[in-house]
């Protein structure tokens, strides 16, 4: 009842354990922790509450400013099941929000920060922005953008970050199937925003990378 839950002898990733929440009214939450053999992990989720689904025609797009000054612009004709692969052009209801690095629920809301460079190289995200999107059709079903369509996301930059914020920037998707974050494009800085465009929707991040290492310590409190 508190939100509280016990999970024991699980086969997992040691490496990436995705955990995911999903609640009616609420943003699908994701976490990718470690877990090592025959020791415990906890973690704490927080779900942010959608505010109220916005409605546009699939067949005449829309251009939506997000929460915190993120934007999204679908095209005309941009949209299909994303079961079935086929061309959507009913009502669509479109949840989204964007988040910077300086909110202080970024972290709490951020999945993870392990991921993949276009290398496949195992990389540590050093991120400036988020934006979480989900689209669904008049039944319920799940959308996605057409193939072969692209959508125009602009990320808002925290004015704290705005003064180290490269002209150019990685984009990242993060992969519900691995918990892993995959490199995907480039964003260009235009004044306190970057904005990129996109194949697919998910989780999408701007942000640097540096090399991932491993690290194992022992801690001892002052009683030994």
């Amino acid at each position: 009842i508190n939100g509280n839950f016990t999970f024991n002898a699980l086969t997992v990733n040691p490496n990436a354990t995705l955990v995911e929440v999903n609640k009616a009214g609420f943003f699908r939450s994701y976490k990718t922790i470690e877990v090592q053999p025959e020791s415990g992990q906890f973690v704490d989720i927080i779900l942010k509450k959608q505010s109220g689904d916005s409605q546009f025609n699939a067949q005449a797009g829309t251009m939506q400013v997000l929460e915190n000054g993120g934007q999204l612009n679908f095209p005309l004709n941009a949209m299909a099941d994303k079961v079935s692969g086929q061309q959507y052009t009913g009502a669509v209801s479109l949840s989204a929000y964007s988040l910077f690095t300086t909110d202080n629920n970024f972290y709490n809301l951020f999945p993870g920060n392990k991921g993949k460079d276009l290398d496949k190289k195992d990389v540590v995200l050093e991120p400036f922005s988020i934006v979480v999107t989900e689209l669904a059709g008049s039944a319920g079903q799940s959308l996605e953008l057409a193939p072969g369509t692209m959508a125009t996301v602009q990320f808002p930059i925290g004015s704290t970050d705005l003064g180290r914020a490269p002209a150019t920037i990685a984009m990242w998707h993060y992969d519900a199937g691995t918990g892993i974050w995959m490199e995907e494009g480039k964003a260009i800085k235009n004044g306190s925003y970057y904005e990129g465009t996109v194949s697919h929707f998910s989780t999408w991040a701007c942000a640097g990378s540096s090399p991932l290492i491993s690290l194992q310590a022992n801690i001892t409190d002052k009683n030994g």
